[in-house]
């Protein structure tokens, strides 16, 4: 009879189905593929799929955590794998929804089957969504993927200010609570202007997942008035609330 162990010998299952027989015995054993082939004495060669042998109850599937949510371009993030083959290799690929793809090939697993790679960003490369597909080379096991945010870390001017909430703000589910913001009327081609007024469209989006994704709470749009560019006169911003 054949058995196999999923916990490194603490206990055994038979898996002969189909290799019985009168007088029948085992000469060899090899696994070729995704198969277990077994060598009889003049019963042929017993084949099954390694799959049917392992319940999928008891296979460990590898893991990768990220340690941030988003980062600026020129920024890294560490990529950390568990429950890897203890010793073995891994391959990774990094890509964007907007074509970016990079494999990282043979990370070496150290014997706890975990592994840290410092993935470096840089200021070429794309912004957007990045996921992370790891595989475990020994076993052929993929870990789920994860995701990060990439921004641009190029410096901008902030016209735009969020008062409040703050960044320490919490509610209670079911609770409401205002959002305020102010901005200046500065001009410029991608502000349409009606006189000696702007007009202005806010969309008010809400993410928790450390900006990786985001869902939109609703608009805000009308006109006010811009700056008169008379160095005597203070900036004009406009405050709302949604």
């Amino acid at each position: 009879m054949e058995y196999i162990s999923t916990n490194n010998g603490t206990s055994w299952t038979a898996v002969n189905n189909g290799l019985t027989g009168n007088g029948l015995w085992v000469s060899a054993l090899a696994v070729s593929g995704t198969n277990l082939l077994a060598g009889t004495h003049e019963y042929g060669v017993w084949r099954r799929p390694l799959s049917e042998m392992i319940p999928t109850n008891s296979i460990v599937y590898p893991k990768i955590t990220l340690s941030a949510g988003s980062i600026n371009t020129g920024q890294s993030i560490i990529i950390s794998g568990h429950d890897f083959h203890p010793g073995g290799t891994a391959n990774i690929n990094i890509h964007s929804n907007s074509g970016f793809s990079q494999n990282e090939n043979n990370i070496s697993i150290n014997a706890q089957g975990t592994f840290n790679y410092n993935f470096v960003t840089t200021t070429g490369m794309p912004i957007g969504l990045y996921s992370i597909h790891a595989i475990d080379n020994f076993t052929g096991l993929s870990a789920q993927n994860s995701s990060f945010a990439l921004k641009s870390s190029s410096v901008q001017t902030n016209y735009l200010n969020i008062i409040s909430p703050s960044q320490t703000f919490t509610v209670n589910a079911g609770e409401s609570f205002m959002v305020e913001w102010k901005d200046k009327m500065i001009t410029g081609s991608n502000y349409p202007i009606t006189g000696s007024q702007r007009n202005y469209k806010y969309t008010i989006e809400l993410s928790d997942n450390n900006g990786v994704s985001w869902v939109a709470l609703g608009s805000i749009s009308g006109k006010e008035y811009i700056e008169t560019g008379d160095a005597s006169l203070l900036p004009y911003y406009f405050y709302t609330r949604y």
